[in-house]
């Protein structure tokens, strides 16, 4: 899980925005953050490293899980985020099922979509942490 330079970076940032919902968010963030350390616990035990192994079934699993979680979070509470982050984790979805389904999709272009969709879902859920519940004039404020 540790093995590139932009999981080494992204795993503290994650960790961090998932602990900042935990303590400071309402319960659709602590929902989403304990869903998301879920997701990436298991995804780091159930990674499959064999050489020749195409797809990562456990993974797929539990993105299809994750973004479940998160689809019923979307139609149960109005939180523009949660639609975001939902879309996005349907791409990192899809990405594995694409990894699943065609041998010949190479292990650099599954990483590189896979990280895109996991940053942009990232992105979403921190960016809806710092925004939610502030009214837009307040918001502008402390942003100028």
């Amino acid at each position: 899980m540790f093995l590139t330079l932009l999981s080494q970076l992204t795993t503290p940032l994650m960790a961090a925005v998932c602990v900042w919902a935990l303590f400071r968010g309402h319960w659709p963030e602590r929902v989403t953050a304990s869903a998301y350390a879920i997701n990436w616990i298991g995804s780091a035990l159930g990674e499959d490293r064999r050489p020749l192994h195409h797809g990562q079934p456990v993974i797929m699993a539990l993105d299809l899980a994750f973004l479940a979680v998160l689809l019923l979070l979307t139609v149960s509470c109005r939180r523009t985020w949660l639609l975001w982050m939902a879309a996005c984790s349907l791409l990192a979805a899809l990405t594995d099922v694409l990894g699943a389904l065609d041998p010949d999709f190479s292990q650099w272009s599954f990483l590189t979509a896979y990280y895109i969709w996991s940053l942009g879902a990232l992105l979403a859920f921190a960016v809806g942490m710092a925004v939610e519940g502030r009214k837009p004039a307040t918001l502008l404020l402390r942003l100028a």
